[in-house]
């Protein structure tokens, strides 16, 4: 059933703040959220359209971090290899692309809206190049027949073929990752926000969950059905979801008049974003999480050294996801009570403690179960609270500049951190490290969000009061 919205005739000068997050709306009437109205039936459509291509989104961006480490060991990658490849790379092209794709959309105006275009275009390149991918190790072989004569060794031409076919999927799919959340913020009447992203959350932990009870025991078996299986099911949904998605009129381009050449559009970015502490401090927030979750990557290798196999492995992830699936919706809801940043805080100043308890008690199959359940708790209460904190702290008409300036300061910390940390890895020559590794940067992240909490505090304690916060005239 399509979400086919209910123009408004009489657009509001300002689009973006056309209902307000608190504001409660009736049982009875139309649920409104700029120039989009809802009846029932259309409210319930854009949540089935917007959490079905969540569920497909999730389940194709497990591939790469979960198959394709698997696949590196299998040509004897060293873990640094495994960082730079999975890790550093895709930073370095999220520092570069997410910025200017984030900057942009907000300013875009067609026929689609300012979003849709941006996930519909990049798709079908995303799909072929992730089916690449999965065929690379052929195309690698089939490629060093041709440079035999040069001394190329096979495993490192495969590895170059990998690398290209890397750079094509995170070029395409950088453009999908940023500005999908941006949607949300466009689409979704904000006095339903919390709930949507609660239900988002849910949809997206069972996608982890499908994929790791159900796929990832296949990983080294049927590598390439995976990654065509994978392709197609995220093709076919989101061009189902921007079909029948509908975005909303637009008032005027913020600040129309400077941004006309990327010199004024840079110095716009930077005065805007980097010239107040709370949202410095809110970006480093998630910079360390990021930095800390680098050594995600290793968490397979990590319970393969316990002597685990797959499916032991993807029953831990999956029972872990079970248990968050179950876990967001209250904790969605004591966000909205409490208020995203104390809960965002709350939940950082307990996560390090679980980390540590990995490092230190972790030693089979059920102790990581269980330590790994413990920790799920807090981890739904930090995931719940993310998406809120942000649309509660950041200028609501240049949403998609600010995230993306979060995700530049991301892409740094990843860039550095996922070479570092299988540097780390491999002077310890222990897995186990992954979970130390982990906790110290947990701890540096909620040092950040206390400094956060504290200008938040100083500015009235207010969710609506950094918005009217002109970034251009403050100063750190």
């Amino acid at each position: 059933m399509p979400s086919v919205p209910v123009e408004d005739p009489q657009p509001p000068a300002n689009r973006d703040a056309a209902l307000p997050r608190d504001s409660g709306v009736p049982e009875n009437s139309k649920y409104t959220i700029g120039t989009l109205r809802y009846t029932n039936a259309g409210l319930v459509a854009l949540f089935v359209w917007m959490l079905w291509g969540d569920f497909c989104f999730n389940m194709m961006e497990k591939v790469v971090p979960l198959v394709l480490p698997l696949q590196l060991r299998t040509l004897g990658a060293s873990n640094t290899t495994v960082g730079v490849l999975t890790g550093s790379l895709p930073a370095v092209m999220n520092m570069i692309i997410t910025p200017i794709v984030s900057f942009r959309s907000d300013r875009h105006r067609g026929p689609r809206g300012r979003r849709i275009p941006y996930l519909l275009w990049p798709s079908p390149f995303i799909a072929i190049s992730l089916i690449l991918l999965g065929f690379s190790d052929s195309i690698g072989a089939a490629l060093h027949r041709l440079v035999q004569s040069t001394g190329i060794s096979n495993t490192t031409v495969i590895l170059i073929t990998m690398s290209v076919f890397m750079v094509l999927f995170q070029f395409f799919n950088m453009f999908v990752a940023s500005v999908y959340y941006y949607l949300f913020n466009d689409v979704v009447p904000h006095a339903f926000l919390g709930r949507f992203v609660a239900l988002f959350g849910i949809v997206g932990s069972g996608a982890v969950f499908v994929f790791n009870l159900y796929v990832f025991p296949y990983a080294q078996t049927h590598t390439r059905e995976i990654y065509i299986g994978m392709a197609t099911l995220y093709l076919v949904a989101f061009w189902l979801m921007c079909r029948n998605v509908k975005e909303g009129e637009y008032p005027p381009p913020p600040e129309a008049g400077e941004d006309s050449g990327w010199l004024a559009s840079l110095r716009i970015y930077f005065r805007d974003c980097f010239s107040h502490t709370l949202y410095l401090a809110v970006f480093g927030r998630m910079a360390f999480w990021s930095m800390a979750m680098t050594s995600a990557t290793f968490l397979t290798y990590f319970g393969q050294q316990l002597g685990l196999d797959l499916k032991q492995i993807g029953s831990v992830n999956a029972w872990s996801t079970a248990l968050l699936l179950v876990s967001l919706y209250p904790a969605g809801a004591l966000v909205d009570r409490l208020h995203p940043v104390r809960v965002h805080l709350g939940s950082l100043m307990i996560l390090p403690f679980c980390s540590l308890a990995c490092f230190f008690f972790a030693k089979g199959y059920w102790s990581l179960l269980a330590w790994s359940l413990i920790g799920t708790p807090p981890l739904a209460l930090m995931s719940a609270s993310v998406f809120p904190l942000n649309t509660a702290l950041f200028p609501a008409a240049k949403f998609g500049q600010f995230c993306s300036a979060q995700a530049l300061l991301n892409a740094v910390t990843l860039m550095v951190g996922s070479a570092l940390v299988g540097l780390f890895l491999d002077a310890m020559k222990d897995y186990r490290y992954l979970f130390l590794w982990m906790a110290i940067f947990q701890a540096v992240s909620c040092g950040c969000m206390v400094i956060a909490y504290r200008a938040w505090r100083k500015q009235g304690d207010s969710a609506s009061l950094p918005q009217q916060i002109s970034p251009a005239k403050t100063t750190a």
